[in-house]
């Protein structure tokens, strides 16, 4: 997590054995919140906020909506080879590619905008990327994902021409994308 940003409220989704006749299990709390559902294909666990620090007077970087504030950068964001890198509530505005996942990169985004001039993502081959809740925008394109690059996505917003085909196994669509 970047410094200054809020913890997320729910948990990245993982992966689970595939079981088409298996029905979504929903675990709950002491105080009867849903803490974890789990079902063909997914996992999600709630993790609780951290508390307040009084020190602040309860403060939190949340505005008043409740979503987190984006810290702005006006660089392209570039995970080298062999970096692991997670950026949350990012915003990203760049001339030309706004990030760049290089070969051996595992890249985790969350709650990030990017508006490019060029390419909004570029995945080279080699590369691991994970987008949830995002938004990327790229002039020349959305997304060019390199054969032998791989692409999970979930609740994210695309907007821009697709540089190859988004085909699996590079591309893993888990739900709640859209393509504009």
């Amino acid at each position: 997590m970047l410094p200054g940003n809020a913890p997320p409220v729910l948990a990245e989704a993982r992966p689970t054995p595939a079981n088409p006749a298996a029905a979504a299990r929903v675990t709950r709390d002491d105080a009867g919140r849903v803490s974890r559902i789990e079902g063909a294909g997914f996992s999600l666990q709630r993790i609780v906020p951290a508390t307040p620090d009084p020190a602040t007077g309860g403060a939190t970087d949340r505005p008043a909506g409740g979503s987190p504030r984006r810290q702005r950068i006006e660089t392209p964001l570039v995970c080298a080879a062999g970096e692991t890198r997670v950026a949350e509530n990012l915003e990203i505005v760049a001339a030309g590619a706004g990030i760049v996942a290089e070969r051996g990169c595992t890249l985790s985004l969350a709650n990030v905008q990017v508006r490019a001039g060029g390419w909004g993502l570029v995945v080279n081959p080699g590369a691991t990327v994970r987008i949830d809740a995002s938004l990327i925008e790229g002039r020349t394109g959305a997304v060019d994902l390199y054969p032998g690059g791989t692409l999970s996505a979930w609740a994210s917003t695309f907007r821009g021409p697709l540089g190859r085909p988004l085909a699996p196994p590079s591309f893993v669509d888990r739900g709640g994308n859209l393509w504009d």
